[in-house]
């Protein structure tokens, strides 16, 4: 269910009949005293393009397509104030879009009309709220003689009250009709139920409760679903003696039950809840942790959990990126919902490939299926990724951003990733029945400052979780801390704690340590040490490791500044194998004149392992070489140069070049015009992708403009040779 069923966007908005509601709105200020529209807002886009293109392989085939296009789009909003507490909201979003594309095969024809009206009413004083929003998307296509109709219906009511010293009550009705192709490829009613409370009787305690109630209907599977869930959490923090001690517990407890009513072949599919959301951008996925990052499923699909999927700038971080979840325990999972901020089109959504990986400690991941491909839903913003049932604790997708060669591509530099939620997907007649799983998980820290100078601290933590029939986890750590500054230009730190876990297998009893050396003799200059290990014993075997990494950061002139990172790590796991590192990172950037930048890059990681299962030692080595210039000599133009070489024991070696230039010689003018140009090559596949697109904008007024576009791309590989022009021509007017 989309959380953000009752969320008003202005820019998927428009008006069908823009006149008509104006006078209706006429008619009714004048019949009401002269009450007036507060707002009114709304646009008109037109675009038309054509194009061509050219495509052959390495067999000879080649092949030859044309296609049209004619794009209209109108936007209306209007914000009606007819009380001061009461507020109309009415507008809506029309848009045709009409193509052909002639091809080896014939000449296809296609039409799709969208229209999205809504109409909201909000009534907010003091202490009450309320709302009552309806909301209809229809999505008509017809092409190639046939026709095809999807629509759905969302009816959303929300009652708030919130008195002062008092608990705050939030009640929410939304209720979702999907019809699909007439009834004939979908049908469907999801009703939500939501109440959730929140109470805070005194500054140091806070209490939270929601109770949700979810009726699902698939009337042409035959499938009926309930869902009861509660959620509880108490929340405890105070300090005493000016802070020299402090407390801090949290208590959640969460029930979900499910009820299946199935008689039809469909399939059901049941949500996990995962404890955490991860998240990190690199090119080495098989290793390393992911960070933590609450935002993917803290429930909300309209704010952005930091991950951008779309284009990335010039020089820009173009990595993979690994989206995960922490499951609590091993579960059987076979879909992933990537949840975005916006609607893509079908020629951009499919260009993204995603690739799964499981984890039994967020360290070492085991690749699964790879190259999935994944459309977005018609109404929903998401790509529901599906694939073969796996069981971990950990699991992530990896996938790169928006590519520079993708057409139309630097029309999305932001595609916002919301949500990452998982699922199992099971037949209807397997999920028949009713489940129930009730969780609880505890979480406590105490710290106490036992000397001021040097500043040592005692802390205790205790953490515990309960999930369904599974034995309890637990951990207990005590530890002590040392910070002590000896002059502003040189500081110390270290901790030694000792924990004693619980798990599924048995019991584990580890003592962690660290400590760092920070320096500063210089404000251009600064350096810090940081060693840290781990020594874990778990039913009788033990494992360890450790870790000291060197990181210096220095500023050698004005416009010279270098970082320089090394570090070595050993680990030795509990069957024996024995795994030795090293890493190197270095970055400097110089700017010889206020026009250029250079950066140069090196990386290295070096990983052998031998001893444990291994019949032979394993080696793997690394390596990364980039140098790029920015040079900017005028406001207007703008150009860019990386090499990049790489080497990976797995993989061989590999080279990336990329040009882009930018020019815009007219830039605040009426007339405006933009030439781009982009080139890069990918030394693996023997691969060539150019790219270059002149642009002409005319600013008519400041809420009129219209704008001419030509765009020709190449990609040029082993494999394949595609070549394609497109000429397009738009115009937007808004008020």
């Amino acid at each position: 269910m989309d959380g953000r069923a009752g969320h008003v966007e202005p820019r998927a908005r428009g008006a069908l009949i823009p006149r008509a509601v104006l006078a209706a709105v006429a008619l009714a200020g004048g019949a009401s005293g002269g009450i007036q529209a507060q707002e009114a807002s709304g646009y008109a886009e037109l675009a038309a393009g054509t194009s061509d293109a050219q495509a052959g392989d390495s067999t000879g085939r080649r092949t030859e397509s044309e296609s049209d296009t004619f794009l209209q789009r109108y936007g209306f909003d209007l914000n009606w104030r007819l009380y001061p507490n009461f507020t109309l909201l009415l507008g809506g979003l029309f848009e045709r879009d009409a193509a052909s594309a002639a091809g080896d095969s014939g000449t296809i024809d296609s039409t799709r009309r969208k229209m999205h009206p809504y109409l909201s009413a909000l009534l907010r004083t003091a202490i009450f709220s309320g709302q009552f929003g309806y909301y209809r998307n229809e999505d008509d296509l017809k092409t190639d003689g046939i026709s095809i109709s999807d629509s759905q219906e969302i009816f959303n009511s929300t009652l708030g009250w919130r008195p002062k010293a008092l608990p705050s009550l939030t009640f929410r009705f939304i209720r979702t009709n999907t019809i699909g192709a007439d009834r004939r490829t979908q049908d469907t009613t999801d009703d939500l139920f939501d109440l959730v409370s929140e109470y805070r009787p005194a500054d140091t305690i806070q209490l939270y409760y929601r109770g949700a109630i979810q009726d699902f209907e698939d009337r042409l599977q035959d499938i009926s679903v309930r869902r009861v869930s509660q959620s509880g959490r108490a929340t405890y923090g105070d300090s005493w003696w000016g802070q020299r001690i402090q407390f801090g517990a949290e208590y959640d407890v969460n029930h979900r039950e499910s009820d299946v009513m199935a008689s039809g072949i469909g399939e059901v599919l049941s949500p996990l809840f995962p404890i955490a959301g991860l998240s990190a951008i690199t090119d080495t996925p098989l290793d390393g942790t992911l960070a933590p990052n609450p935002a993917l499923i803290d429930d909300d699909r309209a704010a952005s959990a930091g991950i951008n999927l779309g284009l990335p700038p010039l020089g820009g971080d173009d990595r993979p990126r690994n989206i995960g979840l922490d499951l609590g325990a091993p579960s059987a999972v076979n879909t992933l919902l990537v949840w975005v901020d916006r609607q893509l089109p079908p020629a951009i959504a499919v260009t993204f490939s995603w690739d799964i990986y499981t984890s039994s400690d967020n360290l070492a991941w085991v690749p699964g299926q790879t190259g999935i491909t994944a459309a977005m839903g018609t109404f929903e913003t998401r790509f529901e990724i599906r694939f073969p049932d796996v069981a971990a604790r950990y699991i992530k997708v990896v996938t790169r951003p928006l590519a520079r060669t993708i057409p139309s591509a630097d029309q999305y530099p932001d595609i916002l990733v919301t949500e990452l939620s998982a699922a199992l997907r099971t037949p209807a007649a397997q999920a028949d029945g009713r489940t129930s799983q009730t969780s609880e998980l505890l979480t406590s820290s105490l710290r106490a400052r036992l000397l001021d100078s040097p500043g040592v601290y005692y802390e205790l933590a205790y953490f515990a979780r309960q999930i369904g029939s599974l034995s309890t986890t637990s951990t207990l750590s005590n530890g002590v801390s040392l910070r002590h500054a000896f002059n502003p230009a040189c500081s110390v730190a270290a901790r030694v704690a000792r924990e004693d876990s619980r798990e599924a297998g048995g019991d584990r009893l580890s003592y962690l340590y660290t400590a760092s050396l920070r320096a500063v003799p210089l404000q251009t200059l600064q350096h810090s040490l940081v060693f840290s290990g781990r020594w874990s014993d778990f039913e009788g075997r033990s494992s360890d490791s450790s870790s000291v990494y060197l990181y210096n950061t220095a500023e050698l002139y004005r416009g010279v500044n270098a970082n320089l990172g090394l570090g070595i790590s050993q680990a030795t796991a509990e069957d024996g194998q024995r795994t030795d590192g090293s890493q190197v990172n270095a970055l400097a950037t110089l700017v010889p004149h206020p026009t250029t930048t250079l950066n140069l890059l090196h990386q290295r990681n070096h990983n052998t392992r031998s001893g444990g299962s291994l019949a032979a030692e394993q080696r793997l080595d690394t390596r990364a070489s980039q140098a790029s210039v920015t040079y900017r000599p005028l406001g207007t133009l703008y150009l860019y140069f990386s090499y990049r070489m790489e080497h990976d024991d797995r993989a061989g070696d590999r080279f990336l070049r990329n040009y882009s230039l930018s020019w815009s010689p007219f830039p605040d003018g009426s007339l405006q015009v933009l030439l781009r140009f982009d080139e890069a090559y990918r030394s693996e596949l023997e691969s060539l992708s150019r790219i270059y697109s002149p642009r002409l904008r005319w600013n008519i007024t400041d809420r009129w403009y219209a704008e001419l576009a030509y765009e020709h791309s190449l990609v040029d590989s082993a494999l394949e040779m595609t070549m394609r022009d497109a000429y397009t021509a738009s115009m937007r007017i808004w008020f």
